[in-house]
């Protein structure tokens, strides 16, 4: 056989091995797609059925109004609830950071959250490693080594490539899977993170085994990454937003962050588009995926917002009348007790408003680049039309008294602010969620906000500034509402438990709970249990209004309040307004135990608070509860 025969034989060997390499490849990005699929579809699943036999025990409330004394779940249930759902993965450290040399490196998962990361962690491990063969004497490919980085290089490269779909479809608010898997927002943020680092990591191991390839018989110059400048863009890109992801760096300036983790993204996307185009490989259409992805949420949120913000009227009003025309959003800003901003916020449409959502707010005047998460602390649906021709009359003899304040603004736009505000403090009276559908309507939702950094800071500052705000409201766009709304109410007894401003969580909550209550609707709630830790005494009033429409079921014994103020000394305890007002802080275990102890029926445990109360709560729950008591977890921690 001459030597031409002999290199063409390894030649066409090559063709051969590296045909087989691809379609093993095409296989494990099959199986990786498969078994992610799998996964959100059992959990998909698992939630949906889980809904079903909550509605079927509030069905079966009309039947037997009587509930049990206790609920019993399987044992197995319990088992898996109590040891591996619940609890955190290490101690009660769930959502404290981790503090490493006063550098905060984020929060760790909880243990059934740390087995679904390290499955997806060896599953992209496995399916990178498996299947590479080497073939002796290469002539193409010398030495085993440089065949390996090869064919490792090209594996992880496929792998950093095909996580893409996943990473960007978890770090979208519209995401479909929190409706259909029942999960919170922060828990698909903080999959999107893992994802992020598995991304990070193939994509670092891609460079070096091309570098180790290229390197095998040639000098360091040569190396793949420094002849695509494309493909460096895309690494430097990556480093950046790695290195920008941590913790301490996300916290220390958030706003900064995200503008550069945008650029870097695009950086990352628009060379990884290019060099992938360049080699002329499979790889293309999951970048086009995640950028699909990506595209789809932010065009869902843009016209989230012009529904939300924009009345739909004006599109089809030629000459529309100035006094009928609504308004664009506005928010009207209050400073309450214990410096907290009150946000009486007016959208010119109606929503489908559940307890427990939040919206993203964004106030052009203080930040025009900046979307926040706060949550629903109130919410009602009302004709203007109807609103200002009920208040036009007892409002006139006012408006002359309110002049002084609102010196910047002329009387006719003084006049219709007035209006709205007295509209807004009537509204605290209501108590149900009512959807209307017809044309005309417009909301009113109410955000409690602790100024920290930032735009809240900026928040905080103008309204002291500026007391005429309360008057003369600042232009807003508001985008949502997002969110998962537990059952509270297919449980027999609920407790509640929230620090400072989680409140706002809680009270949707406990008004949907009256509004069923009264109004004869489906309800399995026999007990109420309301555990509120605040740092003053002067943070009493921001809950004043629900205290005095409480009083009924306070009065029964149907519903119980204790009030725990932190950071006073005073002997004793004492009553407000129904409200048991203690000094001190709440052991939440004391709480959970007595809440256990004293049930009827099911219980479920709902907390919003800080790290360390929704810490503590949830090692109680695991270790009292046995098994038996659904917790829920409002933590918002992005």
């Amino acid at each position: 056989m001459t030597t031409e025969s002999a290199a063409g034989l390894l030649l066409e060997a090559e063709a051969s091995l590296k045909a087989a390499g691809a379609r093993t490849t095409l296989y494990c990005t099959t199986i990786y797609w498969s078994i992610i699929g799998g996964f959100f579809l059992l959990r998909t699943i698992y939630h949906q059925l889980h809904s079903l036999m909550l509605y079927c025990r509030l069905l079966r409330s009309r039947r037997t109004p009587k509930p049990r004394i206790v609920s019993q779940p399987w044992r197995i249930t319990a088992f898996f609830r109590k040891h591996i759902i619940i609890p955190a993965l290490f101690g009660n450290a769930h959502i404290r950071p981790v503090t490493i040399f006063a550098i905060s490196f984020g929060t760790l998962p909880t243990r059934l959250e740390s087995i679904f990361i390290f499955a997806y962690v060896a599953m992209n491990v496995i399916l990178c490693c498996v299947g590479i063969t080497t073939v002796p004497d290469n002539v193409v490919l010398k030495g085993t080594v440089g065949q390996v980085a090869k064919y490792v290089g090209a594996r992880t490269g496929v792998f950093a490539f095909a996580n893409l779909p996943l990473l960007f479809g978890l770090a979208g608010r519209n995401n479909v899977l929190i409706w259909l898997t029942g999960w919170e927002y922060n828990t698909f943020n903080m999959l999107h993170r893992w994802v992020g680092r598995v991304v990070a990591l193939q994509t670092f191991a891609h460079v070096v085994a091309y570098g180790v390839f290229t390197t095998s018989d040639a000098d360091i110059y040569s190396v793949s990454l420094f002849r695509n400048p494309w493909a460096m863009g895309a690494t430097i890109g990556l480093v950046v937003m790695m290195l920008g992801s941590i913790s301490h760096v996300r916290k220390m300036a958030y706003e900064v962050f995200l503008v550069i983790h945008l650029i870097m993204v695009a950086l990352f996307m628009v060379g990884s588009y290019v060099h992938v185009l360049k080699a002329n490989t499979a790889q293309l259409g999951y970048i086009q995926a995640g950028l699909g992805i990506w595209g789809f949420d932010r065009i869902v949120r843009l016209l989230r917002m012009f529904v939300t913000n924009i009345p739909w009227t004006w599109l089809f009003a030629i000459f529309p009348s100035s006094r009928k025309m609504k308004r664009c959003s506005e928010v009207y800003l209050e400073v309450v007790p214990s410096d907290a901003v009150r946000c009486t916020v007016r959208v010119p449409t109606g929503w489908n408003f559940m307890p427990g959502q939040y919206v993203f707010m964004s106030i052009p005047q203080l930040g025009w680049s900046e979307s926040h998460p706060f949550t629903v602390m109130e919410y009602v649906e009302e004709e203007e039309e109807e609103q200002v021709e009920r208040v036009r009359q007892d409002s006139a003899s006012s408006i002359a008294s309110d002049a002084t304040l609102v010196g910047d603004c002329d009387s006719a736009q003084m006049y219709d602010v007035d209006l709205k505000n007295r509209d807004v403090e009537k509204a605290i009276e209501v108590s149900s969620v009512t959807e209307l559908d017809r044309p005309g309507v417009g909301s009113t939702f109410t955000l409690l906000i602790r100024p920290q950094t930032g735009f809240t800071k900026r928040l905080f500052d103008h309204v002291t500034r500026s007391p005429s705000t309360r008057h003369c409201p600042l232009k807003a766009v508001v985008e949502g509402p997002y969110g998962v709304t537990h059952p509270y109410w297919s449980y027999e007894s609920v407790l509640l438990i929230a620090g400072g401003v989680g409140i706002t969580y809680v009270i949707p909550y406990i008004t949907e709970l009256m509004h069923r209550r009264t109004h004869g609707e489906t309800l399995l709630t026999r007990q109420i249990h309301l555990i509120w830790a605040i740092r003053s005494e002067s943070q009493l009033t921001w809950i004043e209004p629900y205290l005095h429409k409480w009083r009924g079921p306070l009065s029964e014994g149907s519903m119980r309040i204790d009030i725990y103020i932190t950071s006073e000394n005073h002997p004793g305890a004492t009553w407000e307004k129904g409200a048991m007002v203690r000094w001190g802080r709440p052991v939440m275990r004391d709480v959970v135990e007595g809440a256990v102890r004293e049930r009827v029926g099911g219980l479920v445990v709902g907390v919003c608070g800080s790290a360390g109360m929704s810490d503590d709560t949830r090692k109680a729950v695991a270790e009292v509860g046995n098994g038996e008591v659904e917790y829920v977890e409002a933590a918002f921690t992005w």
